[in-house]
């Protein structure tokens, strides 16, 4: 069986980056946020339309930073993200949090998101959670 590595698309600015770099994606691709900003401030058809008008792109994986789970924004930044990986019929959404002391609180948010990606039948990897504390 042969390995393949997904190719990274970055955005830091904003969907735009996407028009540009269209002709240069190879897949498979990660889509990567390079902040949970971009993200919630973007409308999804700048983000999704160059892509599915390029129709061999295949996103393997969706990326990005989230607001701490004890934030009010962090399960809507966490449903926008699954919205958007169900849209490019992605099936990972990676989160990277900033690092938090864990709590009941922060589980509970956790348990919630986990419930919401289980509705889009999407699987959630965490990144750099927990506080070593």
């Amino acid at each position: 069986m042969k390995m393949l590595f997904a190719h990274e698309l970055m955005l830091r600015k904003d969907p735009s980056e996407i028009e540009d770099s269209i002709y240069f994606i190879r897949n498979p691709l990660e889509l990567r946020f390079a902040s949970f900003k971009i993200l919630r401030d973007a409308c999804f058809s700048d983000i999704v339309d160059p892509l599915k008008e390029k129709r061999d792109t295949r996103v393997v994986a969706v990326s990005t930073s989230t607001p701490n789970p004890v934030k009010e924004e962090f399960l809507e930044t966490l449903e926008k993200a699954l919205m958007l990986a169900d849209e490019l019929n992605c099936k990972l959404l990676v989160l990277r949090p900033p690092k938090a002391a864990f709590s009941e609180q922060v589980k509970k948010k956790l348990t919630e998101g986990h419930n919401l990606a289980i509705q889009y039948n999407i699987t959630l990897c965490w990144e750099n959670l927990f506080n070593s504390n």
